[in-house]
């Protein structure tokens, strides 16, 4: 379990701070808005296969978490498509 929750964080600091270089080199910190949802997907799927076999109520909700991850992440970057960073940032 702890091993687990070290890997999937482990994982998903290395895809933020990858996230966070790319918006430092744009210089438009926007650019991470669309990855929370992917960040969720992420980490679902891989605590799914380290746990493996994985139940079918397991798969279940890495399905849902897929589906509702995707539908935000697309949400995200479509509503801020070419509006460029938020002033709020």
């Amino acid at each position: 379990m702890i091993q687990t929750l070290l890997i999937s964080l482990v994982a998903i600091l290395l895809a933020m701070l990858a996230v966070w270089i790319v918006s430092v080199i744009r210089r438009d910190a926007s650019v991470v808005d669309p990855f929370w949802g992917l960040g969720f997907v992420m980490t679902a799927w891989l605590v799914a296969l380290l746990n493996s076999p994985a139940t079918v109520r397991v798969w279940l909700l890495v399905g849902m978490t897929t589906v509702w991850g995707l539908r935000l992440s697309l949400f995200l970057l479509w509503r801020n498509w070419g509006h460029g960073e938020d002033r709020r940032y």
